[in-house]
């Protein structure tokens, strides 16, 4: 006879486990019950495989697996073989097994290529975790893995949340939920909890925040969340900001109705040929019959030349280390001030979140996005607001505005 055991979930853990996108990231405030419902997914899971399929349940500590290799002992017992204590092993019916592991130890990690792994309060784990062990790892069967914790800042779990809110990445899903979203939690409790925490702390624990650390560049970009896209309007000036890119990287136009500083218009793609992506700004400028502020990059040059006879109203920017630096700290400023606003743009806001300033040798220090990451929303935005500024456009770039038959 054929074992079974009934899996359940509240409805927002639901929404989470239910959801078939390879990678999950689950950013949840405490007692949510993020770790409860992903000790059923594994095991729902589980249960379906091929005989023999292993699984791993990965966390920070070794005494914290055995703690849910216990829980899950425990609650799926009608449906497991046998258990290996001493090395925190769990062999169900069909013969699949899950191995509990601790992220403390590399070495712990290496052995069997799982089917599937969970990774829990992983925001306290080192980022080699996941993209050195595991990432690898599931590439033997295309392997699933689940992201679970609470944030530690702006870290790699971050990071991945952020890729995850990017509709254009496929594999990979973000989910956030607060400690009120548990059906089953006392409101009253969590009440009294905001009272008796600091208010930062309350905000990442409860609320699930990523609360900005003392390295991002700009600072108050929730805060310029306002408005919705809009059609062009009769009177109207508007501007849009053009950052080139091609297979890996993007292109992004962002379009500005210069009288309120407003983003109106947004579009970002990638691995197109040159002559569509012309087109594509093309479109978009006559349509807003904007002037154009393109980054002329590596790429450039032969880009403006094209849309020049097409398009007058457009001049490329040569950047270096000094006239970047001035566009940003403007955008910077005028985003920590609240001059600007853009609708719900997820690319957008995480773009601006993680941008940081490093620390070179010589003690300068650079702003940039973080190593694996884009800021191309970051450049098409701020070469958009740079000429909204109180300054003469022409006086700021000076020779590095380049020469073009532009009607300026």
């Amino acid at each position: 006879m054929e074992k079974t055991v009934e899996i359940n979930y509240h409805k927002n853990q639901s929404l989470i486990f239910d959801d078939p996108v390879r990678f999950k990231v689950a950013c949840c405030g405490r007692r949510f019950g993020k770790t409860l419902g992903a000790e059923n997914w594994l095991v729902e899971n589980v249960l379906e495989d091929k005989p023999r399929e292993v699984s791993w349940w990965i966390e920070p500590i070794y005494a914290q697996s055995k703690r849910v290799f216990k829980e899950i002992k425990y609650k799926f017992a009608s449906v497991i073989k046998r258990t290996n204590e001493s090395d925190l092993i769990i062999e169900f019916y069909n013969k699949s097994i899950i191995e509990f592991k601790s992220a403390d130890n590399p070495d712990n990690l290496k052995g069997d290529k799982p089917k599937r792994v969970v990774l829990d309060e992983c925001a306290t784990m080192k980022s080699e975790i996941w993209t050195e062990v595991i990432r690898p790892s599931l590439m033997d069967h295309k392997g699933d893995a689940v992201f679970i914790g609470t944030p530690k800042g702006q870290n790699w779990f971050a990071d991945l949340y952020y890729q995850g809110e990017d509709p254009l990445n496929t594999e990979i899903k973000s989910f956030r939920f607060t400690t009120y979203d548990n059906p089953f939690i006392n409101h009253e409790e969590v009440e009294k909890a905001k009272k008796e925490m600091p208010e930062r702390l309350f905000r990442q624990e409860i609320m699930a925040e990523f609360v900005d650390d003392i390295g991002g560049v700009f600072r108050g970009v929730k805060e310029c969340v306002k408005g919705a896209f809009e059609e062009p309007y009769p009177g109207e000036e508007y501007v849009m900001g053009v950052d080139l890119g091609k297979y890996e990287d993007f292109t992004v136009l962002c379009v500005v109705r210069k009288s309120a500083a407003h983003v109106v218009a947004f579009d970002r793609f990638n691995q197109i040929n040159w002559g569509l992506q012309e087109q594509r700004i093309l479109e978009l400028a006559n349509k807003y019959d904007a002037f154009v502020y393109m980054d002329q990059g590596q790429v450039g040059d032969a880009v403006l030349e094209e849309l020049l006879k097409k398009w007058s109203r457009i001049k490329g920017i040569k950047f270096n280390n000094e006239n970047k630096t001035e566009m940003i700290n403007l955008l910077s400023n005028r985003i920590e001030k609240g001059e600007i606003s853009y609708p719900e743009i997820p690319v957008l806001i995480n773009e601006l979140r993680i941008y940081q300033y490093d620390k070179l040798p010589s003690g300068k220090l650079r702003m940039n996005a973080p190593s694996g990451h884009h800021d191309d929303t970051v450049i098409a935005l701020g070469l958009a607001i740079w000429q909204l500024s109180e300054f003469d456009f022409e006086g700021i770039m000076g020779d590095l505005v380049t020469e073009t038959r532009s009607a300026f």
